[in-house]
């Protein structure tokens, strides 16, 4: 009798895993994808992409910025962002996140830093929960890096103590991003911390995939987000490296 129920027991405890991950397979097939978009005006730089990786102009560059995309986003979402930054002459690395959530690789970017050794500054970006992923990161390995970017997001971890700068840009529309937690996080950010509010921008503008559940709607179009943030990125990199 006791094996009966010890067999019921764990059949019962089966069922229940199985479910869980049935679920969670479900949910993370439903993400948010590139949409369809008309410019021609980096056809120079060139994209690679394998497994782990997909790469934004040249590996020579002098500075490279290794990007986590936010959750449930694809990484390829941000193209014409990062084919924005690559033109400016950084060497870009878009992350692949195992599921589109980048808390399962939050320390990827290090295999990237050892890849392409013969760049020397780097800096670390995120979107979203990418961006409070990075934070992980730069928290981890601050020797490795120059500074942090998020992309309406906050640092999740300390780097009060460290010598990193840090820009944290967000849209006054961003109807995903919980303000409250922006500034109780404020704690968490380095000295040297620049903050840049984008006028009617959202939560969704710094890529292409279209409008997001839970956002405000933008009053800038998703271009013009993404070029008032690659302005706000290059003057940030020029001060700090």
């Amino acid at each position: 009798m006791f094996k009966r129920r010890s067999i019921k027991i764990f059949a019962i405890i089966l069922g229940v895993i199985l479910t869980l991950f049935l679920a969670f397979f479900i949910y993370t097939l439903d993400f948010y994808r590139l949409m369809p978009y008309e410019d021609d005006s980096y056809e120079d730089i060139v994209i690679l992409e394998n497994r782990k990786v997909v790469t934004y102009g040249n590996p020579n560059a002098e500075i490279g910025i290794v990007f986590y995309q936010g959750g449930k986003v694809d990484e390829r979402a941000y193209d014409l962002f990062l084919l924005k930054l690559a033109h400016e002459g950084y060497f870009v690395v878009s992350v692949k996140m195992p599921f589109n959530l980048a808390v399962f690789g939050s320390n990827l970017a290090i295999d990237v830093i050892e890849d392409y050794h013969e760049i020397e500054s780097w800096f670390i970006m995120g979107h979203s929960l990418g961006g409070a992923m990075a934070s992980t990161f730069a928290a981890k390995y601050p020797e490795r890096l120059i500074g942090l970017i998020v992309l309406s997001a906050y640092a999740s971890s300390d780097l009060s103590d460290t010598s990193l700068t840090m820009l944290s840009i967000y849209g006054t529309q961003d109807g995903v991003l919980s303000m409250d937690q922006v500034e109780t996080t404020k704690v968490n950010n380095p000295i040297l911390t620049t903050y840049v509010i984008i006028e009617g921008g959202n939560h969704s503008g710094f890529a292409n995939y279209g409008a997001q559940a839970g956002d405000l709607e933008a009053e800038i179009t998703p271009v013009t987000q993404q070029n008032l943030t690659v302005d706000a990125i290059i003057n940030f990199i020029n001060s700090s490296v």
